[in-house]
């Protein structure tokens, strides 16, 4: 279930009409404080859930840095609106604030892009949406694909380790059934097979095409026209 986002008390409650100019930055700021709600939610729910992926939580712990960071921002501002007209401090508006939070909100609503699309995927699928994402989106944003990239670089790097074992040793860890080859025979788990067996490693393992990265597709084509 998402969470509902921020919006406007009556104006009876509020006790009067607000200032326009202030209503116009409350506005601008509000989806801030929604988004946040939202990824904070997705975020602690998949971190308790091992079934999401290895390469989920691994995302959603590169996410919760992120939101640590805001979360010391507004712990700042905290204090300065504390201190702001005491002991000839600074008085601090509330244009002053919408500024200063220019980067927190930029940086929110991408994560909560990135949350909405990671929802019911893992794996390489989710690898191959985030890439998507970015491709699609915030290719030109240099704030959106710092966040994107800082954010591909993290949870991809469970996947690359189940590859590198696949291609360096021939095993598979994959307990949550993310990576691009399935294990189909125990044996080949157990490390029982031999090739003396005369097998195809189609006999003891299969391909999951929705965790195939697309780069590796990418990849096989520019092989075949080179071949060609």
């Amino acid at each position: 279930v998402e969470p509902a986002g921020f919006g406007f008390a009556s104006m009876s409650y509020v006790g009067g009409n607000l200032d326009s100019s202030l209503q116009n930055i409350l506005t601008r700021m509000l989806p801030l404080c929604s988004n946040y709600v939202h990824v904070n939610q997705f975020v602690s729910s998949c971190l308790g859930i091992y079934e999401c992926g290895i390469v989920t939580r691994t995302l959603c712990e590169a996410i919760n840095k992120l939101l640590q960071e805001y979360l010391a921002f507004v712990a700042n501002l905290n204090y300065l609106l504390r201190e702001s007209g005491t002991n000839g401090g600074k008085s601090i508006s509330m244009s002053m604030v919408y500024v200063n939070s220019q980067p927190s909100i930029r940086t929110l609503a991408v994560l909560y892009q990135v949350v909405s699309t990671a929802r019911g995927k893992k794996g390489g699928e989710l690898l191959n949406a985030l890439q998507n994402l970015m491709s699609m989106h915030y290719m030109g944003d240099a704030k959106g694909s710092e966040v994107m990239s800082f954010l591909l670089m993290e949870c991809a790097a469970p996947y690359a380790r189940m590859m590198q074992s696949w291609l360096q040793r021939g095993k598979i860890h994959d307990p949550y059934n993310e990576f691009m080859i399935e294990v189909t025979d125990k044996r080949f788990r157990e490390s029982q097979a031999t090739f003396q067996q005369r097998m195809e490693w189609t006999d003891w393992c299969r391909v999951q095409e929705e965790h195939v990265l697309d780069c590796l597709y990418d990849v096989n084509d520019q092989m075949s026209s080179t071949r060609n």
